[in-house]
């Protein structure tokens, strides 16, 4: 099974994955970096977790919104909008990345 350094977020994390699925894992990370640092323009001063989150939200918004299922939200109201039920939601989900973040640095 291949190793694969992927660069999230100005971090390096090392992810085993199927062989030939190498150059597919790379395109994913990098969507995923462009959202974690457009999530760091946009909020600034957040911390590495709650950047992820906030990445891992517009990249569902993307997925919803590519699906027709959902109107895109611009970042102001993805920031404001519905924030005392997406704060709560945000912790767990913080909580729950920073286990994995510990759980693939270990690996």
């Amino acid at each position: 099974m291949p190793d694969v350094r992927l660069n999230i977020g100005g971090r390096h994390y090392d992810v085993h994955c199927q062989a030939g699925d190498e150059a597919h894992l790379q395109r994913l990370a990098q969507q995923v970096d462009a959202k974690a640092k457009d999530a760091h323009a946009a909020i600034g001063g957040i911390n590495e977790t709650r950047q992820l989150v906030f990445a891992a939200l517009m990249l569902a918004d993307d997925s919803l919104q590519a699906a027709g299922g959902s109107k895109s939200l611009s970042s102001s109201e993805k920031a404001t909008n519905g924030s005392a039920i997406a704060a709560g939601a945000i912790d767990r989900l913080a909580e729950r990345i920073e286990a994995l973040a510990m759980s693939l640095s270990r690996a």
